[in-house]
């Protein structure tokens, strides 16, 4: 596993793939990781930079604080869960700008175990999958305290969501989302209520016609 930020309180620690530049991780990839909120990883991946990770990518895990911005023409391949938030007390934001590909191969999951997350799509491609650890067929989990997924623009591919969490959060401002599969509860937004999806100026774009 290859680790930005880890144990480092009061210290961030940043790396920034750009150009052709390649990260690979023949296991996981943590982006702030131990101590606090203060041990801070950023991981910034740009112009036609590549990210491969074999298994999960979690951003923020157990207390740390993670950064992870995803723009230009980058492109991030994982082969299990991206994380963005992970066990108790973590921190986690994470945005995709641009026409950069996020292909995620299992679930999304919007903060898990006690920690704080955010994901903000402004632009790019971002495909999910349902995993084994959620038997909706849910392709976005939300499994913590506190999720928000700020849906802005770009297009996010998803068999659906599954809110399994005390408080989530889906702001529907522009982002176009494509079904790539259904749910087996007969909702698409499973244990999600009103109080927990906003149609905000841009608005809610599905399309089912993948």
């Amino acid at each position: 596993s290859i680790g930005i930020g880890v144990a480092s309180p009061g210290f961030p620690s940043t790396m920034t793939v750009k150009e052709s530049g390649k990260l690979t991780s023949a296991d996981e990839l943590y982006v702030g990781w131990l101590t606090n909120t203060t041990n801070e990883g950023i991981l910034h991946v740009e112009d036609s930079g590549t990210a491969n990770v074999t298994n999960g990518l979690v951003v923020a895990r157990n207390s740390g604080k993670g950064i992870m911005t995803v723009s230009d023409n980058s492109t991030i391949n994982v082969g299990g869960y991206l994380v963005v938030g992970a066990d108790g007390g973590s921190l986690a934001d994470m945005t995709v700008n641009d026409n950069a590909a996020l292909n995620i191969t299992n679930m999304i999951w919007v903060s898990q175990n006690g920690a704080t997350g955010t994901l903000t799509l402004n632009g790019g491609t971002t495909v999910s999958h349902p995993g084994d650890n959620d038997n909706t067929g849910a392709g976005v989990g939300f499994r913590g305290p506190s999720g928000t997924l700020h849906l802005n623009g770009g297009v996010l591919e998803t068999s659906g969501f599954n809110k399994t969490g005390v408080t989530a959060v889906v702001n529907f401002n522009g982002t176009t989302i494509k079904a790539n599969g259904v749910t087996n509860t007969g909702s698409w937004f499973n244990n999600f209520g009103e109080a927990d999806l906003f149609a905000l100026a841009g608005g809610l774009k599905v399309d089912t016609n993948k």
